[in-house]
């Protein structure tokens, strides 16, 4: 025999399992603590009794000692050493009075003992005491649980906190150093055009507006870079990831920069075929492919090349390639390249200004995708950019 209800497994009220091989033990007692308000499970052997516990774990367990197959000792021990039910009190039901078998009962785990014939006013006060106890234990130990849980949370957001200003204060040391030379040339330009202006001739007042055109093109450059990194950062950069097709991409960015590998005689090898994938936010991707190859363009000599393709990987990830005949980088450049406490800046092959900000972004954009960037150079030889993006949604 084995009688589970149903509405026992949500549980609302304290639920007891009754265990006896005794059918009228059974019902009998289970009549009398219904009526007390208790949820009542039966079993009428050992190997069912191991059954219902670990599907419906009761909050107690009424357990007769002497039953066939499987006395309530050796469940008891079963009950104990199984983690599912190991927290389960278990009295045992018993017309035994010596005490050798209540020495026993207590070694295999029992929490208490009922002898019978049942004195039921006994029975309901032992029975409410170890509910009670077992429910304010569930109540203590969820408590803890949640307690640790909210200081792994809180220790996690420290954590996070601590590396959040440390690259803050790293970024904004870049940027205070990277301000001082557009403003110095604002500053020093300004001045000469101030004190000289009536002995400048239309040309040299060209040639310095051109000047401080250049400085509010790097200073505009830093200020978006400085807004972009410090939205990601805080999560408020909208992150609308599609299908998109990378050639899109590829041929926004290379019209975007056609004239400046125009002017460095640049030629720009597209071979991304029309069919191939990704899926990703469209913005940030565009931002990270302009970026690159503005880098690839900037740090090519005159009559280099750039090439630009796609693999399809075994696990459902497009590697998008942009390598060209540069100039390189060092392996000591390479392995800081994404350190915001080292300084990368450094001039294109035309004397082209950068941030040293734009690599630091691009990565982290890439990561918000689900992908990887990564960089391969070799002083002289050139640069490939390597950027890894989901094909289908994670």
């Amino acid at each position: 025999m084995e009688i589970i209800q149903e509405e026992n497994l949500i549980k609302n009220q304290p639920n007891i399992l009754i265990v006896d091989d005794i059918p009228e033990n059974l019902f009998l007692l289970g009549k009398t603590l219904q009526k007390e308000g208790y949820d009542i499970s039966y079993a009428s052997n050992g190997e069912q009794a191991i059954k219902i516990a670990k599907k419906l774990k009761p909050d107690l367990i009424l357990l007769d000692i002497l039953m066939p197959n499987m006395n309530g000792y050796e469940v008891c021990k079963i009950i104990k050493e199984t983690k599912e039910t190991s927290d389960i009190p278990v009295i045992f039901l018993t017309a035994l009075s010596d005490s050798t078998q209540v020495i026993e009962g207590f070694k295999v785990g029992a929490a208490d003992f009922i002898t019978k014939p049942f004195n039921i006013p006994e029975v309901i006060a032992r029975i409410k005491t170890h509910i009670d106890l077992k429910l304010s234990r569930d109540m203590n130990i969820n408590y803890i649980n949640k307690l640790k849980a909210y200081n792994k949370e809180l220790n996690e957001a420290e954590k996070k906190l601590i590396e959040l200003n440390n690259s803050k204060d790293k970024f904004f040391s870049i940027v205070a150093h990277d301000l001082k030379n557009p403003f110095h040339g604002f500053m020093r330009l300004t001045e000469v055009m101030l004190v000289d202006f009536d002995e400048l001739s239309k040309e040299e007042i060209k040639s310095y507006l051109l000047e401080i055109h250049s400085s509010a093109e790097k200073l505009y450059k830093l200020l978006e870079n400085l807004l972009t990194w410090s939205r990601v950062q805080i999560g408020k950069i909208p992150y609308e990831p599609e299908e998109i097709k990378i050639s899109d991409v590829l041929e926004g960015a290379i019209l975007l920069f056609k004239e400046n590998a125009k002017s460095k005689k640049i030629k720009i090898q597209n071979n991304i075929q029309n069919d191939v994938k990704v899926f990703a936010d469209k913005n940030m991707i565009d931002a990270v492919v302009r970026n690159l190859l503005s880098n690839a363009i900037k740090f090519t000599n005159i009559d280099g090349h750039i090439n630009i393709y796609t693999k399809n990987l075994n696990d459902d990830t497009v590697q998008l390639v942009i390598q060209d005949d540069g100039i390189g980088m060092s392996k000591d450049e390479l392995d800081k390249i994404f350190r915001l406490d080292y300084q990368t800046i450094k001039n294109g092959t035309a004397n082209e200004k950068g941030t040293g900000l734009g690599l630091i972004l691009c990565k982290e954009l890439v990561e918000k995708n689900q992908g990887r960037l990564e960089l391969e150079s070799e002083e002289g030889l050139g640069t490939k950019s390597i950027i890894y993006l989901p094909q289908k949604p994670h």
